[in-house]
């Protein structure tokens, strides 16, 4: 048994039980190194069951929901903004990717308004070369994508574009409303057209969204870019939200 924290801290826990892989090990590590940041959830205790599985015994936010389950409201959506940009910047300047950010793994307290961003299992170092899939609506566009601060802005943007539309925004339905839409005859888009299309189609959704929030649009426009290098940091986007 290993107590990383106070077990006293914190009246709900959640019990996760893992593989006992070099990835899940190195994602623990990971949760272990950020813990000290407000709205990501401390680990209080691993314990090594000598078997296939490690148990962890993690912080959970009391009488939460996940954000799809709460309701929107402007206040709400500029405190998820503001929580989320602030540990994604955060865990972005030690180089780490969470790599799974969706409304599922966001939590949110109604009453007090505190929020976690949970389920770190996928969370590696950016210099990690190897390919990490999650949640397939969530991830950004491309097939062979490595883990870099850019996919969580994108997920988070996604998240936010689900949470205020309630839907998701899909690229291949994008694609396919493209070409029965607005193309003469529909036809397959030509691959070296098809970011910029897809860019174009983007932005149509954010001017469509049910928000009158000129600020959200752009922060939307900020996020969700086709080509990830052209991504501000979430540092950029903390300090442009503020402001």
């Amino acid at each position: 048994e290993k107590y990383i924290c106070d077990p006293t801290i914190s009246s709900l826990f959640v019990v996760k039980e893992m593989e006992n892989s070099v990835e899940s090990r190195s994602a623990q590590a990971i949760h272990e190194s950020i813990m000290d940041h407000p709205n990501i959830p401390k680990i209080c205790a691993i314990i090594d069951n000598k078997s296939n599985t490690i148990i962890s015994i993690i912080e959970y936010l009391e009488n939460s929901k996940e954000l799809h389950k709460t309701p929107v409201s402007l206040e709400n959506i500029n405190i998820y903004i503001k929580n989320v940009l602030s540990v994604l910047s955060y865990v972005h300047s030690r180089n780490i990717a969470h790599n799974d950010i969706k409304p599922t793994n966001i939590i949110f307290n109604e009453t007090t308004k505190q929020l976690f961003v949970i389920d770190w299992d996928l969370a590696v170092h950016f210099n990690d070369k190897e390919e990490v899939y999650s949640t397939e609506n969530f991830m950004p566009y491309g097939t062979k994508i490595v883990s870099s601060g850019a996919r969580d802005i994108w997920a988070f943007g996604v998240t936010l574009y689900f949470l205020i539309q309630r839907e998701c925004l899909d690229l291949e339905d994008l694609k396919e409303e493209y070409i029965y839409e607005y193309k003469s005859t529909p036809s397959p888009i030509d691959k070296h057209d098809e970011p910029r299309i897809l860019q174009l189609m983007i932005g149509m959704k954010i001017e469509e969204l049910q928000t009158t929030n000129p600020s959200l649009k752009l922060m939307l426009t900020n996020m969700l870019i086709i080509d990830q290098e052209k991504i501000p940091k979430a540092s950029e986007l903390l300090e442009l939200f503020i402001r």
